[in-house]
């Protein structure tokens, strides 16, 4: 379908010509905002649907515009049975927007991270657990959101609060003192830190 001379890639997907990612049972289908490269899409999907007999469940699925007329648009809602919506939506459980991402999209990444500190701090953690906790789980946490994203300085530096409390008091916040510096901690162990893995610009610290 990607070779056929009326579909145009999606600006963004031209240079390594992708069409759609897929992860189970999540699929999302790019092209350029025209009506013949998505009805090109379209067709290629209904001919892979006929050949496995894997459906999309139009009640969780929809389109996306931007930059579009509305008479295309109206075209594509008719021909697909899809119905329109609006940017951001969640593709395996982060946004997906057409800027930049806000601080305030972030809000669910700090969450999601105070979330699973809450089911800790009833417990006695040494300071050896909670290290251990900060680099395989909250750390993992960012990870997966800076694959995708430049994550906002305000949001790097919320993470960098909530990993700090919850090493030196075991909870989300605090404003008891830390007993080594933040960049101390972020050190690798041969130099006297923690070895946490941060990039470098979180703490400060020259290369």
């Amino acid at each position: 379908m990607s070779e056929h001379h009326l579909f145009q890639f999606h600006a963004r997907c031209q240079g390594i010509k992708l069409t759609h990612l897929c992860f189970a049972d999540d699929l999302i289908m790019c092209s350029k905002g025209e009506f013949p490269s998505v009805y090109l899409m379209l067709q290629a999907f209904k001919l892979f649907s006929d050949s496995t007999g894997l459906l999309a469940n139009k009640h969780k699925s929809a389109i996306y515009y931007c930059g579009m007329r509305e008479s295309d648009c109206a075209r594509i809602v008719s021909v697909s049975g899809l119905t329109r919506s609006n940017l951001p939506f969640k593709y395996l459980g982060v946004s997906i927007c057409a800027k930049r991402i806000s601080a305030a999209q972030c809000d669910v990444l700090v969450d999601r991270m105070i979330s699973r500190i809450k089911i800790w701090s009833s417990r006695n953690l040494s300071y050896t657990a909670r290290v251990q906790l900060i680099n395989s789980v909250l750390l993992s946490v960012h990870v997966y959101w800076a694959q995708i994203f430049i994550l906002p300085k305000q949001v790097l530096q919320n993470v960098t609060k909530v990993c700090r409390a919850f090493l030196w008091s075991g909870q989300a916040y605090s404003n008891k003192p830390s007993n080594i510096s933040w960049d101390r901690s972020c050190c690798d162990k041969k130099y006297g830190g923690l070895g946490f893995s941060i990039p470098m610009e979180w703490t400060g610290l020259q290369q």
